[in-house]
């Protein structure tokens, strides 16, 4: 029998260390869990306006991975490893998909013009971490009113050094808007979408006492409203290139993805309305009244199933559900969400058929989300090494998940491999910061292994590596003083 090789450590470590700022902010957010949204609407999304723009700025597309937070603070960074952070907030805050794709490409030409700090050397690395600590120490200052928390991360992370290191950052903003308005033009969106955006945050600036952590770092003042302007100005004078038939064929392509667009980040905004939301009564009482001035209402409709679901109303979510199934029956999305219900309604069996259905419907008939909810299914069904021939490739390809390790554990265990069960249970304690819990994981990992294994000196290894950063302090947290 083929014998289950762990993941070495190189790929564990330098993955979880080149995305560190995730983890810094864990560590510094107030009890509080940084939840990424990895469902297939929101990926689509991403890739559909993220694709066209890395094109733009001259780089490969997937190069740079967008990350989506479900945080309600209006928010969005450009981080090392090529990573973009955006929170849900800022999703909900954005009007179409123009001034969406305009964050992302100023965010993006932070990126391609080398505005973020590299991790050259070590004394570098620990810098940006507190840097990166300190920023979501205000944020999380503001979203809580807790102005301790917010004392804690400058007492505690080197504010001189940070405030002069993001005050670097901010002297680079007008740099990235021209670079994001040449983006957007190419890439074929509508430039003025940044304009929009960047007054409406202005308004904000100057009505709110406290402002949206996004002006924390992208302060905008009337100077950089000008020249965005101007620059835009510029651009509609220039002479157009190619000829009218030309225009006219891609202003149609154009407007097809607008409208495309728009209609995914309508339902994006939706699910993500669900699941932020403190009152779901209230918001499905408002996706309602939506429906009863518009029936065909497909957003509100579709956010409506995800509330209910979210609420235990599983029957009523169905009944939702297949309505718009009658009018899309091979969308993915809906296929997704009624494999949920079904799911939670103790029926995996036929949540399994969703779940590759809608694998078989997606675009590129790949979605971690789905694979992920789909090796659920099949553990539900006792079904475990179909699981693991999931879950493997999964935590390989998204080291930052920890849900993803925790299940491969239990499907692992489930087949007796306790040494690969205890490996990825402790990835997943690593990842959600819980060192005892990762140390006693990996420590049962190599007494589980077998000598000749080389689970058992990957787990010595990952446990080793475990200590050095708790030497150097980096699970351990400031206090304020009192």
């Amino acid at each position: 029998m083929k014998k289950f090789l762990p993941l070495p450590v190189c790929w564990f470590f330098i993955s979880v260390l080149f995305a560190w700022p995730i983890f810094t902010i864990a560590a510094t957010a107030p009890k509080q869990n940084i939840t990424l949204v990895t469902g297939p609407e929101s990926s689509d999304l991403m890739r559909s306006l993220g694709e066209p723009l890395q094109l733009a700025a001259g780089i490969k597309p997937g190069e740079v991975h967008f990350n989506l937070l479900l945080d309600n603070n209006l928010n969005a960074m450009a981080l090392p490893g090529q990573n973009i952070i955006l929170n849900s907030g800022l999703l909900l805050a954005v009007r179409d998909r123009d001034e969406l794709a305009a964050v992302m490409a100023h965010e993006l030409a932070h990126l391609s013009a080398g505005h973020h700090i590299q991790l050259e050397t070590t004394k570098k690395d620990v810098t940006l971490r507190t840097m990166v600590a300190f920023a979501a120490g205000i944020a999380a200052g503001i979203a809580t009113g807790n102005g301790q928390v917010t004392q804690a991360a400058i007492t505690g992370g080197a504010a001189a050094s940070q405030s002069s290191l993001l005050d670097a950052i901010r002297e680079k903003e007008a740099q990235a808007d021209r670079l994001a308005i040449r983006y957007l033009s190419m890439a074929g969106f509508d430039p003025h979408g940044m304009v929009r955006f960047m007054e409406r945050l202005n308004r904000e600036q100057r009505i709110h006492t406290m402002p949206p952590p996004y002006l924390l770092t992208h302060p905008i003042s009337s100077l950089r409203l000008m020249e965005s302007q101007q620059q835009l100005e510029a651009m509609q004078t220039a002479p157009a290139v190619g000829s009218t038939r030309q225009s006219a064929s891609g202003q149609q392509r154009v407007r097809q993805h607008q409208e495309a667009d728009n209609t995914l980040l309508a339902r994006v905004q939706a699910v993500l309305e669900a699941g932020t939301t403190d009152d779901l009564n209230g918001l499905m009482a408002r996706f309602r009244k939506r429906l009863e001035w518009d029936p065909d209402n497909f957003p509100a409709r579709y956010g409506l199933a995800v509330a209910e679901r979210y609420m235990g109303q599983l029957s009523a979510a169905l009944t939702d559900l297949e309505t718009l199934l009658k009018q899309q029956p091979n969308d993915p999305y809906l296929l997704r969400e009624r494999g949920m219900v079904r799911l939670e309604s103790g029926k995996p069996a036929v949540a399994e058929a969703d779940f590759r259905a809608a694998l078989l419907h997606q675009p590129k008939q790949t979605n971690a989300d789905l694979l992920y909810r789909l090796a659920f299914a099949l553990n539900e069904q006792e079904k475990w090494a179909d699981a693991s021939h999931i879950l493997r490739p999964l935590t390989l390809e998204y080291p930052l998940v920890s849900e993803y390790f925790y299940l491969l554990g239990i499907v692992e265990g489930k087949q007796n491999h306790l040494g690969a069960s205890h490996l990825a249970l402790a990835r997943h304690a690593y990842l959600i910061m819980e060192k005892k819990t990762a140390r006693w994981h990996y420590q049962e990992a190599i007494r589980q292994f077998s000598n000749a294994d080389t689970g058992k000196s990957i787990a010595r290894d990952e446990l080793a590596k475990l200590e050095q950063l708790d030497k150097s302090s980096f699970w351990k947290k400031k206090s304020p003083e009192p």
